[in-house]
């Protein structure tokens, strides 16, 4: 009976999976369509993932938008605006999550506290409770095995000392027959 359930959950994954897609094959009808181009209808993001983009301009009136995780921005902004539901780390290393760093989570224009970004990191802004559920249930689970463990140990080390003690009461006390 089991088996039924897996070939019902595996067609229902092909259903949802091929359910964001949408085919231009020729127009003949049937089974067996004849190879056509496939176009995906909106690119693939998990839920609740952000979207947006962050713009920094300096006072030349250049402008930089970011919407990803850049590395070797290097630039020099007097505004930022933020757009969209995404939270961005401005950071002055250019290569790494290192430095000084402003946090930009509202939407709109801001001011910038950076002289010079040299990094930019894309980040939702809402905590991931998936995440943080999972790192409770981690902890909690390593605490009961080390609870477990010292259980178990404890048992085998009071065996070992009751094997003992009767070996040392036999060697003192020899049978008299």
């Amino acid at each position: 009976m089991g088996w039924v359930g897996g070939i019902v959950l595996s067609l229902l994954g092909l259903a949802v999976l091929g359910s964001g897609e949408t085919e231009e094959t020729n127009s003949e009808g049937g089974f067996f369509k004849e190879p056509g181009r496939r176009k995906l209808r909106d690119p693939f993001t998990p839920k609740g993932f952000c979207t947006g983009s962050i713009t920094l301009r300096d006072a030349k009136g250049k402008v930089y938008v970011v919407k990803a995780t850049e590395l070797n921005v290097n630039f020099k902004p007097d505004s930022v605006e933020l757009i969209g539901s995404c939270c961005y780390y401005l950071y002055q290393h250019s290569t790494k999550q290192a430095g000084d760093y402003q946090l930009v989570t509202e939407e709109g224009p801001v001011k910038p506290h950076l002289g010079f970004v040299g990094s930019v990191f894309k980040t939702p802004c809402q905590v991931q409770s998936g995440s943080v559920l999972m790192t409770v249930f981690l902890v909690i689970g390593i605490l009961l095995m080390a609870i477990i463990l010292g259980f178990v140990i404890s048992k085998m080390r009071t065996k070992r000392q009751h094997k003992m003690l009767k070996a040392e009461e036999d060697d003192n006390f020899p049978d008299a027959v």
